[in-house]
């Protein structure tokens, strides 16, 4: 269980850093469903982490991560589901 949980942890590392680092280049723009799930992923998986290592302060920022991602996923598919509304 601790090696999954470290697996985790650094897989959710991973995710936000190569998040950032496509956003930057604007390979996958923040607002695209790719970042977006890399984004929820990662602060999942290190919410997760840092919950089992009591890390609060982790958890707490992770968390808001999470409903941040959640919101953008929302408001991505939201506007996809107008978009090709218009179209048909």
């Amino acid at each position: 269980m601790d090696a999954l949980i470290e697996v985790l942890g650094w897989t959710g590392s991973v995710l936000l850093i190569v998040a950032y680092l496509l956003a930057t280049k604007n390979i996958y723009p923040a607002t695209t469903w790719q970042s977006l799930t890399m984004n929820l992923l990662g602060a999942v998986f290190l919410g997760i982490n840092g919950f089992v290592h009591h890390a609060f302060p982790s958890v707490a920022l992770n968390s808001i991560w999470v409903g941040i991602g959640l919101y953008g996923l929302l408001a991505a598919t939201r506007s996809t589901s107008r978009n090709s509304a218009k179209d048909d």
